[in-house]
């Protein structure tokens, strides 16, 4: 396979493919706006078009040629390793890759910074390069290379980038569970009888799913929504609370999930471990 050689101005800066990622940018929420409006016009549903359009945009586009609109205003183009046109293929495997290192926090397009040719880690899994418009080979060389993607380069990228997602992800949930405002909200819920009934009559599994906090001091608000799984079936509960001090008693709750919100009945002015009170506190 041969590889092409460019003069080392005529690879893409830093700045050039930052302005060209902006321009596409723009142009992606010119679209979403279009979107919108369209969709609004023929009662379609939008959330499905949002997602398509800036797909269709990126991957169709950047296989014609190897360029977008941001791209050509920016005077840059995209090309394989041998000087060709990428075939459609590498830009998907590309695009997926720049996502990918976007995860990474973007450590693979800051390592164009330190390569001679200016290549991101998603252009040397893809074997792509991206030089200015016009710009033609300075020589090409033969190699032992026998395909454009770099398939164990790929695999690594993605097995990296799954491990940090799983670890972010995961630690997530483990703060959420571990936030004293949402330790209330399970109480609180673990005391309800009517929340008890609704599942079946025992209540297996609590997992917080969200949680909202704007504290101020020692005073402070949250809401939280919790899922609660029994034995005969599942419900989501939303609660709101107020922090005075270092507690958070729960002040509402209602069962989310349907067309109408049912309310809880919620007690006051008992504390977290009495049965028959249907507020809870926890403290930090």
């Amino acid at each position: 396979m041969e590889i092409a050689v460019y003069r080392r101005n005529d690879y893409a800066s830093f700045g050039r493919r930052f302005l060209a990622v902006a321009l596409d940018g723009l142009v992606i929420a010119v679209l979403d706006v279009l979107t919108l409006v369209i969709a609004g016009i023929l009662r379609a549903p939008v959330e499905p078009l949002q997602v398509i359009v800036p797909l269709f945009y990126i991957f169709v586009y950047k296989a014609d040629g190897g360029d977008t609109i941001g791209y050509r205003l920016a005077g840059i183009r995209i090309v394989a390793v041998d000087g060709s046109e990428p075939r459609f293929w590498q830009m998907v495997v590309r695009e997926i890759c720049a996502i990918l290192s976007a995860v990474l926090f973007f450590a693979g397009m800051i390592a164009m910074l330190f390569d001679h040719y200016h290549q991101t880690w998603h252009d040397r899994v893809a074997g792509t390069y991206v030089i200015k418009r016009g710009a033609q080979p300075f020589y090409t060389f033969r190699t032992e290379r026998e395909r454009m993607v770099n398939i164990p380069g790929f695999i690594r990228l993605s097995a990296v980038s799954i491990a940090i997602i799983a670890v972010l992800v995961g630690s997530i949930f483990y703060f959420m569970r571990r936030h004293p405002a949402c330790a209330a909200s399970v109480a609180f819920i673990r005391q309800n009888p009517q929340v008890a009934e609704m599942v079946g009559g025992e209540i297996e599994k609590t997992r917080c799913v969200s949680i909202k906090t704007h504290t101020r001091g020692e005073a402070g608000e949250a809401r939280v929504i919790i899922q609660i799984i029994g034995n005969k079936g599942e419900i989501m509960v939303r609660t709101e609370l107020t922090k005075s001090g270092r507690s958070w008693k729960v002040i509402r709750a209602s069962i989310i999930g349907g067309d109408e919100v049912e309310e809880l009945e919620v007690g006051e002015g008992m504390a977290c471990g009495d049965r028959p009170a249907l507020v809870a506190s926890a403290a930090l």
